[in-house]
């Protein structure tokens, strides 16, 4: 699900998923136009715990 909320320059987006078993995980992005693609992020998801990660997007310098 993708909800868009308000602040920040050209405003925030939020992405909410759920997993059906606690372990490592590795999320990937796709490339966005006028931005630098982002590395992938490993992280830890732990049965009964939401877990939030924040991605930065870089404008590609012209």
């Amino acid at each position: 699900m993708l909800n868009k909320s308000s602040g920040g320059v050209g405003g925030d987006y939020a992405f909410h998923f759920a997993v059906t078993e606690p372990g490592r995980y590795r999320l990937a992005f796709p490339e966005v136009e006028g931005y630098e693609k982002p590395d992938p992020i490993e992280f830890d998801m732990v049965q009964g715990e939401a877990t939030e990660l924040e991605v930065r997007l870089v404008a590609e310098l012209r």
